[in-house]
């Protein structure tokens, strides 16, 4: 990675952008989700937005909230899920609501409303 990383830099300062930022693409295919990872994707936005790579920068910033949305509602489920197990109902019952109101259209709002029917009960 830190090849990738030294050689997207060196391109950057010679304003060769479409040369750094197939290196931090490449980069980006090659390391797991972490800081390194992180580090990557942060640095790749700003060289597409010093590059006036507009259209691109959008469509990154668009994937990776996206993308962010679905880990929070697969956590958010994970989580009223143990709460409930946990018998802490009035927890569970309002982190599954939660997941109603951040994907009402999704799967895990259907899986939500079926466990807050059982809580009902409760």
């Amino acid at each position: 990675m830190a090849n990738y990383a030294a050689l997207a830099e060196a391109e950057r300062w010679r304003h060769n952008y479409p040369a750094a930022i197939k290196a931090l693409e490449a980069a980006r295919r090659t390391v797991r989700r972490d800081a390194q990872a992180d580090a990557i994707e942060r640095a790749l936005l700003n060289l597409y937005d010093e590059a006036k790579m507009l259209p691109r920068l959008i469509a990154e910033r668009q994937q990776a909230i996206a993308h962010t949305h679905a880990d929070l509602v697969a956590t958010t489920l994970a989580l009223a899920k143990a709460l409930e197990r946990a018998g802490l109902t009035a927890e569970a019952r309002a982190t599954y609501q939660r997941i109603i109101h951040l994907a009402p259209d999704g799967p895990e709002a259907s899986t939500a409303r079926q466990h807050l029917a059982g809580l009902s009960g409760d």
